[in-house]
């Protein structure tokens, strides 16, 4: 289930029913980041988490914040968003304005970091089940910096995972970087997007180590 509308088109309450409804028909596997729902998507599935977590697997992402909001706009939001919702087009009106467009935050090893952790707390676990790189430049992906701080992500059991959350350039160059298994590297487990229904011949072939899929779920595992 993606998390993206949790505090933002949805409030807490009907959040939180939204998630126990997807949980008690089938579904666990939850996908979030700190930027979702203006910055509270975290924090409600932390509060649906507990006594359910062993239960469930989580994807958080770095690489992406939520627009900045001064406190009067934070207390008009639960009073805005029903209006929103019955009248069309407004929401489409507050997109265009930028108002809720999140922001993309450069790679550094400190952000990786210091991300993981802050998602950890609002989300009111110990791990994740795979930490998403979120659009990240595919020259990133060749740094140093930033691949002994996904290193050292999963050493600590932050994440079991490492992924790509973006573009097949950007998951390919992340697939090159990956030192010999010797090393203990993270796993690079790679959500990919492409415009056509079924993935490239290219894709198909690639390493084990990668998963991919398509926009409405189609692909290979």
């Amino acid at each position: 289930m993606g998390c993206a509308s949790l505090g933002s088109r949805y409030g807490a309450g009907a959040g939180l029913r939204a998630l126990e409804a997807a949980f008690d028909s089938g579904i666990t596997w939850f996908d979030v980041a700190p930027a979702y729902g203006a910055g509270e998507a975290e924090p409600i599935l932390g509060r649906f988490l507990q006594g359910r977590r062993e239960q469930v697997q989580v994807c958080t992402k770095v690489g992406l914040a939520a627009p900045q909001r001064g406190l009067v706009r934070k207390l008009l939001l639960p009073v805005a968003r029903p209006v929103v919702a019955r009248m069309k087009g407004l929401r489409g009106k507050i997109r265009q304005s930028g108002a809720t467009t999140n922001i993309s935050l450069p790679l550094t090893a400190e952000l990786i970091e210091t991300s993981i952790a802050r998602s950890l707390a609002r989300l009111r676990t110990d791990r994740v089940e795979v930490y998403a790189l979120h659009d990240p430049n595919p020259d990133d992906l060749a740094r140093d910096d930033v691949l002994r701080a996904l290193e050292r992500v999963v050493a600590r059991g932050q994440a079991r995972h490492v992924a790509v959350a973006g573009e097949l350039d950007a998951a390919l160059r992340g697939r090159r970087a990956v030192p010999s298994p010797r090393s203990r590297p993270p796993t690079i487990h790679t959500p990919i997007r492409w415009p056509g229904s079924a993935p490239p011949q290219t894709v198909r072939s690639l390493p084990s180590a990668i998963r991919c899929f398509a926009r409405a779920g189609q692909g290979l595992n």
